[in-house]
């Protein structure tokens, strides 16, 4: 069965949660082609790769804390929009993408747990989280990034667009770098 949800971006990713569930509980989903099963983390970022891990470094219990906090909140349905743009990247320059996501989320209940935070730099974190629907996994292992702008902890901007990429869907703010960037 394929789930042609819009997630709704108060909780963040409805439109990226939709396009994953399609892809994850369909054999035959045409959009997206998430596998059911991951032994790997999946990439939710265009952005490089580190050159190796030896340039992460553990984050302390505040960061970790804090991006939980961001991840967690941001994917939640029951999330608020403006909270939700709140805990993304240039948050306002998304308005329009966490606002035309709105309802379906009731409907899927999109959640995150976060397994692992590691410092890229002092202003952006690897994130290692599990996307779920309904309360079935269907992003597991997935490698996103968290990036402190004005002393918050928020979901990356190019994650975002990496997720909701999965749905074939790209506006045009995932093209601007201003709002997808990592800070140094």
């Amino acid at each position: 069965m394929t789930l042609n949800v819009v997630l709704r971006a108060g909780s963040c990713c409805a439109a990226l949660v939709g396009l994953v569930a399609a892809g994850a509980c369909s054999s035959s989903a045409s959009k997206a082609s998430a596998p059911t099963s991951r032994s790997s983390t999946t990439s939710a970022s265009s952005a490089p790769q580190s050159s190796s891990s030896a340039s992460l470094r553990p984050a302390d219990a505040a960061t970790t804390a804090a991006v939980t906090h961001a991840y967690v909140t941001f994917f939640n349905y029951r999330t608020a929009s403006a909270t939700a743009q709140s805990l993304l990247q240039d948050g306002a320059a998304f308005a329009a993408e966490v606002v035309a996501n709105g309802k379906a989320a009731q409907v899927q209940k999109p959640s995150v747990t976060v397994s692992t935070v590691q410092l890229v730099s002092d202003h952006t974190a690897k994130v290692i989280f599990t996307l779920s629907v309904g309360g079935s996994a269907v992003l597991p292992n997935t490698s996103g990034y968290a990036v402190l702008e004005a002393g918050t902890w928020k979901v990356a901007g190019q994650t975002f667009c990496a997720l909701i990429g999965l749905n074939n869907s790209h506006p045009a703010i995932c093209t601007d770098p201003a709002a997808t960037a990592l800070p140094s």
